[in-house]
């Protein structure tokens, strides 16, 4: 028996070796859950509350706190939100945005996330896993999307409504008018689409009447500082930083050098000087906003952070010229703004208004700018017609098309614009009474006639962006064949 000793030896170090590399295995595998299953809010702006699991007591929610299965946010007025999960993974959270978070369920197979916006608006990057089935739902009163990755937007305001910018999403619209849930329809949302779903619609889907509530994103909501800031977001992410899970605030860096380790200390901080102030519009709330038939005056009312000392707003006249004004009531420090438009001033015009707003720190770092846009009635100019019988007909102003944006980023004042980018989206504004624009006398096939917006993309397979100087002539024409002003400007292409 005695040779046996060292076989059996060997079969029992064996043994533990197998026992100890599972139990490190699954040490490993609880704590890749346990860290899978956290969630980190930030506050990049303003401020927030939280609802924890099971309290009955709303408290102040800070800057890197950790957020937990059950937990409700409500994201403060001219505040925003992100919530980072453990995969990269971004939920940001507009201003006034209460939002559930009801699941956070992730072990070595499943990712599952469900959340539930009560009202307001969200903007998701959903991260896929090439490791495990990722399975992200958002429901709203009505709608339950569901994603597996993707870049979407949900809001709940006054419709609920979802637009895709990226891959696809799953919608499911909901009857819970009964005691039992009702599947009313089930859609799939691809890239560049959006339903939009109000009361009537609902009503009418509910009483088994057709209906379509699918359609592609409008422009309007692309000029917006929402879509503007989340775009740039997803493009170059916002690095936060934080030290422990306590709910004290920790500072936030913008910069890729960030330090491995910041201090945590026990009040919210003042933005340090070097930081990039955010600037944001709160009134007129409707962007384009359509002035009343006899208005000539608008106030324009928004926030800044308190490291601003200077804010700037752009405007343009009837031929595009380019005018800056610094707000002179403005004090450095204070976070609102007030910018008063009237055509007695020489700041408002008939036709659309498009005014950009800058703030800027005292290092001269500037913010990302903000757009409004202010429609004003045109009046109707009466022109005596040489035709037979001498009627009279009227004919409306066509003016000179304008650039709105180029990569979500303002046209430059000389006129060229600079980017190393593959492509390049401009979007641009021109009169109501334009049927038809040209970009280099090519027809845009998808403008609508009197809509005011037009949008042109830049990309090398359409043989119109090629290395170096693109210069580029736009014009418009009524439905009698009127033709505008040419609007010219460069957009020069860097090579790599």
């Amino acid at each position: 028996m005695e040779f046996l000793w060292p076989f059996l030896l060997i079969i029992l170090i064996g043994m533990i070796i197998v026992l100890l590399v599972q139990f490190i295995l699954h040490f490993i595998d609880q704590r890749n859950v346990e860290l899978k299953n956290k969630v980190y809010l930030y506050l990049p702006q303003g401020q927030a509350e939280i609802l924890p699991w099971r309290e009955t007591l709303w408290a102040p929610a800070h800057h890197g706190e950790l957020v937990l299965e059950g937990d409700r946010l409500k994201i403060a007025q001219s505040s925003r939100g992100v919530l980072r999960f453990y995969d990269e993974t971004t939920v940001r959270l507009d201003s006034l945005t209460d939002m559930s978070i009801d699941t956070i369920d992730a072990d070595s197979s499943e990712d599952n996330i469900r959340l539930h916006l009560n009202s307001g608006r969200l903007w998701a990057n959903v991260v896929p896993s090439d490791y495990v089935s990722t399975n992200f739902l958002i429901e709203t009163d009505h709608l339950r999307i569901t994603s597996s990755g993707g870049i979407f937007e949900i809001s709940s305001i006054n419709n609920e409504s979802v637009r895709v910018i990226k891959d696809q999403v799953s919608v499911e619209v909901l009857d819970r008018s009964g005691e039992r849930e009702v599947v009313l329809e089930q859609i799939k949302i691809g890239v560049g689409q959006e339903i939009d779903l109000t009361p009537d619609t609902l009503e009418t889907m509910i009483a088994r009447q057709p209906v379509n509530i699918l359609a592609a994103v409008s422009d309007s909501w692309k000029l917006t500082d929402w879509y503007g800031w989340n775009i740039q977001e997803d493009l170059e992410p916002t690095i936060y930083v934080s030290t422990n899970t306590n709910t004290k605030p920790a500072q936030v860096s913008v910069s890729e050098e960030t330090p491995a380790e910041v201090d945590v200390i026990n009040s919210v901080p003042d933005l340090a000087p070097d930081l990039v102030p955010v600037v944001t519009i709160i009134s007129p709330e409707e962007n384009p906003y359509f002035l009343s038939s006899g208005e000539q005056a608008i106030s324009i009312r928004g926030s800044t952070t308190p490291n601003t000392v200077k804010v700037t707003v752009t405007s343009y006249d009837t031929a595009g010229q380019i005018f800056n004004y610094v707000l002179q009531q403005y004090q450095a420090g204070e976070e609102s703004w007030t910018y008063h438009a009237a055509i007695s001033y020489g700041n408002l015009h008939e036709g659309r208004n498009l005014f950009s707003i800058v703030a800027e720190n005292e290092s001269g770092i500037k913010s990302k700018p903000v757009s409004m846009i202010v429609e004003v009635e045109t009046k109707i100019e009466e022109i005596q017609s040489t035709t037979e019988g001498n009627n009279t007909e009227t004919a409306a102003v066509l003016t000179k098309p304008m650039v709105l944006s180029l990569n979500n980023e303002l046209l430059p004042e000389n006129g060229v614009y600079e980017t190393a980018a593959e492509g390049v989206t401009i979007m641009g504004s021109v009169s109501s009474v334009a049927s038809k624009v040209f970009v280099n006398d090519y027809q845009l096939t998808k403008f609508t006639a009197g809509s005011g917006v037009w949008t042109y993309y830049l990309k090398s397979e359409f043989l119109n962006y090629e290395p170096g100087t693109n210069v580029y002539q736009v014009y418009a024409e009524d439905a009698k064949g009127n033709k505008s002003e040419i609007l010219k400007f460069e957009v020069y292409r860097e090579t790599p």
